[in-house]
């Protein structure tokens, strides 16, 4: 109970734990069994977000510190990218695939996951996001990383497909991120600067 940091808890009743402490609660019945393998179906399946993190990152935690191996099934696949060692990618068009983790990451294995063709692997973040078809064009420039990649993700949910600036042309709008809070929109030989991504995307409704 220690060992997976629900100790405080131990003179209380099942029905007063949360589902995140049940699921450690669970671990640490496995571990009382001191077996060299621990065997789980999907621990973090209807956690919420903190307790997603709290339980996969404790599996980690003893999968090193008491030297076991720990094999999982889980569709909470952030995490399972941050913090698993090695993925066993299971589909029905290419069977099972084996590998370290970043491996199977940049030998680009996730894109054969799933077989919907309106789904993607963003390699930048470790996420998957549909596929943009975006009716409009527009070429976006920022300051950093960051600003880009949610200025763009706040312009294709709003029907745009974002192009490099390097493309950029008199009959396309162009849009500079110099700061969350300075979005520079040029648009028809006109330049208008908005204060929010609120107030820009308000002029593509």
């Amino acid at each position: 109970m220690e060992a997976v940091g629900i100790a405080h808890k131990a003179e209380s009743y099942t029905a007063e734990l949360s589902d995140g402490e049940r699921q450690k609660v669970m671990i640490a019945k496995a571990l009382v069994q001191e077996c060299p393998l621990i065997i789980l179906d999907e621990p973090t399946a209807f956690l919420d977000v903190v307790s997603r993190i709290e339980i996969m990152t404790l599996l980690h935690r003893l999968a090193v510190e008491q030297n076991k191996a720990i094999l999982l099934s889980t569709h909470d696949i952030e995490q399972a990218l941050v913090l698993s060692d090695k993925l066993w990618l299971l589909s029905k068009e290419t069977g099972l695939q084996c590998g370290g983790t970043e491996d199977m990451i940049l030998n680009h294995r996730m894109d054969t996951l799933f077989s919907h063709s309106n789904i993607r692997f963003d390699y930048d973040h470790g996420i998957y996001y549909p596929t943009v078809n975006g009716k409009q064009e527009i070429t976006v420039e920022a300051t950093d990383e960051t600003l880009l990649h949610w200025t763009i993700n706040a312009l294709n949910r709003h029907g745009y497909t974002c192009l490099p600036s390097e493309e950029k042309n008199r009959n396309m709008p162009h849009l500079l991120a110099l700061s969350p809070d300075k979005l520079t929109l040029i648009r028809e030989g006109e330049t208008q600067t908005y204060p929010s991504f609120e107030s820009l995307l308000a002029q593509f409704n």
